[in-house]
């Protein structure tokens, strides 16, 4: 397990600050200083611990020093911003530019806050029995922070307007299925139909705690660059008005993964009681999303709710696959 080295900034006394300046420097000097110290003592905690493990098959004390050592790490981090006089940016605005049919340049202001999206990241969490890191919401100021840049440029580019907080210990699938789409089966349908087999689901492209940006357009034809997908063919072959396979999405690196999916599907149905890829088309034909992220074998995952049934449908084609129906996944940004 590695952890970046975190620097200390040279002594308070040798900038030019007021005495109260230099006495709070120095508190957050002294401040960082335990916390490498703590961190220090961890990590030699933490191999101790995995020799034992290894020995004994017990794992169970390990995880929790990575744990502490996680929180330990993320919590210096935190202060060594302080100490270098990086604040803390906790709301992003930027503009989106696109053209729209008809050619005319449109510019939208979008804002993404960072205090709003965990306190309702950390509720729907909470109140669906998904368990968090007690300091959950710290680790992903952190990793917001480090990413400010990044976040802004992929906001302005891909009009990225939601932002999903996914914690490191999640249920398995089928498991946090069963917690994302409960009470789905009320309106008039059934609980989620698997044309696959849940367990036979790997996640090829990442696994613990990330931020990922998403649309929070509830179909593919609501948002610009989701509407692109639907006649973009990503370096694929279209034939016979088929277009859009997974390969296509892969090699350009879309990874959404069912994870998410299935995390993104209830978000937006919590807000808006709205589900996600539910539009039907005039031919009966639903825009469904490839999962690039999620495989069985060598065939990609993909899902939609379906409206007549009340239900996600989740299932699993070859990436070379093309129907008029199984449209592309929806673009995101790590």
């Amino acid at each position: 397990m590695k952890f970046e080295a975190i620097k200390i900034t040279p002594s308070a006394e040798s900038v030019d600050l007021s005495e109260e300046e230099k006495q709070e420097k120095l508190v957050l000097i002294n401040e960082l200083e335990k916390y490498i110290s703590d961190i220090k003592n961890s990590q030699s905690e933490l191999g101790k611990a995995v020799d034992l493990a290894e020995k004994s098959n017990d794992w169970s004390n390990v995880s929790s020093i990575e744990d502490l050592l996680k929180k330990q790490v993320s919590n210096a981090k935190i202060v060594q911003r302080k100490l270098e006089g990086k604040t803390e940016e906790l709301t992003i605005s930027t503009e989106y530019k696109y053209k729209d049919e008809k050619g005319k340049e449109v510019v939208e202001t979008i804002e993404l806050d960072f205090e709003t999206e965990i306190s309702s990241a950390i509720s729907l969490y909470e109140k669906h029995g998904i368990e968090i890191p007690v300091d959950f919401k710290e680790q992903m100021q952190a990793m917001w922070a480090e990413n400010i840049e990044d976040i802004k440029k992929a906001m302005s580019e891909k009009g990225f307007d939601k932002v999903l907080f996914i914690p490191e210990a999640l249920p398995n699938l089928k498991e946090l299925d069963k917690k994302m789409t409960a009470g789905y089966e009320k309106d008039k349908g059934d609980e989620t139909y698997w044309g696959i087999e849940a367990d036979s689901v790997t996640e090829t492209t990442r696994a613990g705690m990330r931020m990922v940006l998403v649309h929070k357009a509830p179909d593919l034809t609501a948002q610009p660059e989701l509407k692109k997908t639907l006649d973009k063919k990503y370096g694929g072959e279209k034939e016979n008005g088929k277009d859009n396979k997974a390969e296509d999405f892969i090699k350009t690196g879309e990874a959404l993964t069912a994870t998410e999916y299935f995390i993104l599907q209830r978000d937006i149905f919590e807000k808006t009681g709205v589900h996600i890829d539910s539009k039907m088309t005039p031919d009966g034909s639903i825009f469904v999303t490839w999962l690039p992220g999620s495989r069985v074998g060598s065939q990609v995952v993909r899902a939609y709710f379906h409206p007549v049934f009340g239900r996600v449908l989740v299932d699993a084609y070859d990436a070379g696959s093309s129907h008029s129906a199984w449209l592309p996944s929806r673009p995101l940004f790590l």
